[in-house]
């Protein structure tokens, strides 16, 4: 009897410990060097004539990459990991992805609430990105918080709640922690890139909202564009390999008036 309550204890201890997992995803933590480097199989001429304002922007998130999430974990919680892959180093990269689009989607808002009063055919320009790149980056958010990351820890921990063994909850958070890296596509540079892409666009467009002008805002319209097709169809053949309800909805608000699959199809 005594044997069972303490195991029971432990394990229920394990899942109150776990819900800082949850919780962890809102904290500020760092983009890493990945989130600025250009994506070579998408590079065009744009890429090659990167204006002032990309540059002084992407300079800034040096001291952003000097942040990063540190924790030791400690009994119980060391019950939790497998003596094989590093989980925490999931969690770092996981932190950097959301702390990435969080960053950026934050950029876009502070751009809007400057600029968004602004009259004239390059500050009209400016507004229809800005709206375009923010829809995408919110569409993104939600898929990663909600989507992925929420209901794959509610899976975990109702697993650990109906199962009271450590090694059961040992197993139900590994499985969580593998569904969150495949699912936020973490071990797929091709989707990496892609993402750290989009989301240096978007702190170069709100670099150049400052003193916008038609051509430059033109120019990264086109990019955009072709970023979010290019992104669009490397998902959509993962959706096979997946098999994800939440991609799938993920796809299907980002191809909602399905301009997206018209694109590529062409």
């Amino acid at each position: 009897t005594t044997t069972t309550t303490t195991t029971t204890t432990t394990t229920m201890t394990i899942v109150t410990t776990t819900m800082s997992i949850r919780c962890w995803r809102l904290v500020s933590f760092s983009l890493d060097g990945w989130m600025d480097r250009p994506d070579d199989n998408d590079s065009d001429s744009d890429d090659n004539n990167e204006s002032t304002a990309h540059h002084s922007n992407a300079a800034l998130c040096v001291g952003w990459s000097a942040l990063a999430p540190l924790h030791t974990p400690r009994w119980p919680l060391t019950l939790l990991l497998d003596d094989g892959d590093d989980p925490l180093d999931t969690y770092r990269r996981l932190f950097r992805l959301l702390f990435g689009v969080k960053r950026a989607k934050v950029a876009l808002q502070a751009t809007w609430m400057a600029h968004g009063r602004r009259s004239g055919a390059a500050a009209h320009a400016l507004a229809l990105l800005r709206r375009d790149v923010g829809f995408v980056i919110d569409t993104l958010q939600y898929y990663l918080q909600v989507d992925v990351i929420d209901a794959c820890f509610a899976d975990m921990a109702a697993d650990m709640a109906r199962d009271a063994d450590v090694e059961a909850a040992r197993r139900a958070h590994t499985h969580f922690v593998e569904r969150v890296a495949a699912q936020c596509f973490l071990n797929s540079t091709i989707v990496s890139r892609r993402l750290a892409a989009l989301l240096a666009l978007a702190h170069r467009l709100c670099a150049h909202a400052v003193a916008p002008d038609v051509r430059t805002l033109r120019s990264m319209r086109v990019r955009f564009e072709k970023l979010v097709a290019s992104l669009f169809a490397v998902l959509s053949g993962r959706r096979a390999e997946q098999r994800s309800t939440a991609l799938a909805n993920l796809l299907l608000i980002l191809d909602f008036n399905r301009t997206l699959s018209e694109r590529v199809q062409e």
